[in-house]
């Protein structure tokens, strides 16, 4: 049986941590809509804050399956990439010119996930509803609505294009074989199959383009060459959600006065 005080101080340590990820996360947001120099300064304290911390917390993690220790070790996933991309490329560029989501992707789930242990801690019946992990199917973590389907879809791109550019400079960075299976098994890719029939409202051809893709084993040695599908045909589909959205007139080549399209930005 597990101990319980020692769960009870890695879900404390999570906290913290947390309260760093959430920090970056409304920074990273806040320079997505409003870039300057003051929220890059921003940006540059949280990261520099929470980057010792979850090396730190990392190093004594438990082995055996635990959800908590699951959510360290992705925002450590995340933090790795971030560290490598602005050694690589600078601070403000990859801020500028990279999709730098993923902390707001962990903020949101560690969140979740700390509220509801947090609560099973004060509540002694919680087991009644507990579910044995093996029967649990792949759960949704977000509203079923096409924008954010697609959303999805890039987020999981990049983060499969970060562990692809990840294997392909393997010996240079020195990532271990253990390390690039961990980034691979962090992948939600079951989770991206199911929700690419939410997406059935745009043209048949281009879901299934995705769904292909999908239907791909995901392994280290196939990571790369799904990177190198997975791109176009998300895209494809990214172009399809706007054009299904665009106005009668700007459809049929007129002009739509107002409309203003963001993109997801991408390394891509």
């Amino acid at each position: 049986m597990a101990d319980n005080s020692a769960l009870a101080g890695l879900l404390e340590r999570a906290s913290q941590l947390l309260d760093l990820v959430v920090e970056l996360a409304s920074g990273i947001r806040e320079n997505e809509f409003s870039p300057g120099d003051e929220n890059r300064r921003r940006i540059a304290s949280a990261w520099f804050a929470l980057l010792p911390r979850v090396v730190e917390i990392g190093q004594s993690l438990p082995t055996e399956p635990n959800p908590v220790a699951d959510w360290i070790r992705e925002v450590g996933r995340v933090a790795q990439w971030f560290d490598d991309a602005t050694q690589e490329r600078g601070f403000s560029d990859v801020l500028f010119l990279s999709n730098c989501d993923g902390f707001i992707r962990v903020a949101e789930e560690g969140r979740a996930l700390i509220q509801e242990l947090s609560a099973k801690q004060h509540d002694p019946f919680a087991f009644v509803n507990d579910v044995p992990a093996e029967t649990e199917s792949v759960e949704l973590h977000c509203p079923e609505t096409p924008a954010l389907q697609v959303a999805f879809l890039e987020s999981l791109r990049d983060e499969l294009h970060y562990t692809a550019e990840a294997k392909r400079h393997q010996f240079e960075r020195g990532y271990s074989n253990e390390t690039l299976a961990s980034m691979v098994s962090g992948i939600r890719w079951a989770e991206a199959g199911q929700r690419i029939s939410l997406l059935s409202e745009l043209s048949g051809d281009t879901v299934e383009q995705v769904a292909r893709v999908l239907r791909r084993e995901l392994t280290v040695g196939t990571v790369e060459q799904i990177d190198e599908l997975l791109g176009p045909a998300v895209r494809s589909v990214r172009d399809a959600w706007e054009n299904h959205n665009l106005p009668p007139q700007a459809a049929s080549g007129g002009v739509a006065v107002g409309v203003r399209t963001v993109r997801s930005r991408s390394v891509h």
